[in-house]
């Protein structure tokens, strides 16, 4: 089938874009569904639903033309082994009498800006991060590596060295795929930017689904972004998903509340429990995993503060996941001094700036975390054990309470004898 007029524009946007152009007849009409101005922001032509792991959208489009976008987030199954990435499903369906051609592009632009100089003028910043893209042979995977280079007289440390600036950011990848037979979507490159595209016709009653994988690679090889989408596609449900993907995933991965008889306190227990799991950041430079105060600190100053707000949120994870409670918890101690001083945070790649302000609760906040913690990890790993450790301490520990028993056992017979020959 011919290009359609108007299929390259959604790739020349400066944001995230998605468009649908349909050619009915002589007809050819393009569709913004991303954006402030886009059918989006009209709820008498989209339906939004969001829940725990997803978000879709439901488009009413001319000629009775359905298209669904549903974005998908799966659980991390272990604390500091998350998925780095997110699945965009997107169904289009022809419920009018005349066949229609259409054309559908999912982009995005690599921008890579830190929270930190995000306020700053473009030759201002520290560091820029120039984008250079690939795309893999097939045209279904594509890989845009980003570098760190000094806008300024800088001398940038390792890799694994701390410092106000993110000097190795990961790369991004984009793939796509549909299980369908005779869909064939591809992904291309403009600049800086990624994009998915399907060109398909649809017959009256006929549907075409088919998806987009956005994610961060490390390793920068091909081999290793199909490793990680396979490993993210599994156990996913992509024939029946309304509420995502990995629905059964969230429900086994969030504590049972079915308990509750409230309606309205077990659905906001499930969505803090599960506000807990989804904004958890992993710390490379650390090596835990802590819940971020969000807002205003980390997403518009870029800075990961303060420790108290990361153990308060540890207090509810204590009891929804102690794993996670614990990783919040060694991510505070591992910024704390011999002293006993707690420091206020950290930027960029775990760099501590000198700061007179200080919070003066920030031991009240470590002791009462810890006072939480301790009676409910009982059967949980402690700081410094494997799992193997764990299994250890619970079988020695009972092997003391029986041999301690059948002391109290002995001695209290050995007592009864001496009572009776008395």
């Amino acid at each position: 089938m011919p290009s359609l007029v108007g299929s390259e524009m959604c790739i020349r946007d400066s944001n995230n874009s998605a468009c649908v152009t349909v050619k009915t007849g002589g007809n050819i009409k393009k569709t913004n569904l991303v954006g402030v101005h886009s059918i989006a922001s009209n709820p008498l032509q989209t339906k939004r639903y969001f829940g725990i792991g997803f978000a879709r959208y439901e488009y009413k489009l001319d000629d009775n033309l359905l298209c669904t976008r549903l974005i998908s987030v799966k659980p991390s199954e272990r604390v500091n082994e998350g998925m780095p990435s997110f699945l965009i499903s997107v169904t289009l369906k022809n419920n009018g009498k005349k066949r229609q051609d259409i054309s559908y592009m999912e982009s995005m632009p690599v921008n890579y800006v830190t929270m930190g100089s995000q306020m700053q003028e473009k030759n201002k910043r520290p560091l820029k991060y120039p984008v250079e893209i690939t795309v893999e042979e097939g045209r279904q995977t594509a890989l845009a590596r980003i570098s760190a280079v000094a806008n300024d007289f800088l001398v940038l440390p390792l890799k694994s060295q701390r410092y106000p600036h993110e000097v190795a950011p990961p790369a991004v990848f984009m793939h796509t795929e549909s299980k369908e037979k005779n869909v064939f979507p591809h992904v291309d490159s403009q600049d800086n930017t990624l994009a998915s595209s399907l060109e398909f016709s649809l017959q009256p009653g006929e549907s075409r689904t088919f998806h987009v994988i956005l994610g961060l690679q490390d390793r920068e090889r091909y081999s290793t972004i199909h490793n990680q989408i396979a490993a993210f596609m599994h156990d996913a449900d992509t024939n029946d998903y309304p509420e995502g993907v990995f629905a059964q995933l969230w429900k086994a991965k969030l504590p049972d509340f079915s308990v509750e008889k409230d309606e309205v306190l077990r659905r906001e227990m499930f969505w803090n429990a599960h506000f807990l799991e989804a904004s958890a950041k992993y710390s490379e430079y650390f090596n835990e995993t802590f819940v971020p105060q969000g807002s205003v600190y980390s997403y518009h100053y870029g800075d990961n503060i303060a420790n108290r707000d990361h153990l308060q949120a540890a207090l509810p994870a204590c009891y929804t996941n102690p794993d996670l409670a614990k990783s919040c918890l060694r991510y505070v101690m591992k910024q704390s001094e011999s002293d006993g001083e707690i420091k206020r945070g950290n930027l960029g790649f775990g760099y501590t700036p000198p700061i007179i302000y200080k919070e003066s609760d920030q031991q009240l906040y470590m002791f009462n975390t810890i006072a939480e913690y301790l009676p409910v990890s009982y059967t949980h790993l402690r700081a410094h054990e494997t799992r193997h450790d764990l299994v250890c301490r619970l079988l020695l520990e009972k092997k003391k309470k029986i041999k301690n028993k059948n002391k109290k056992t002995k001695k209290k017979k050995k007592t009864h004898k001496l009572l009776n020959t008395l």
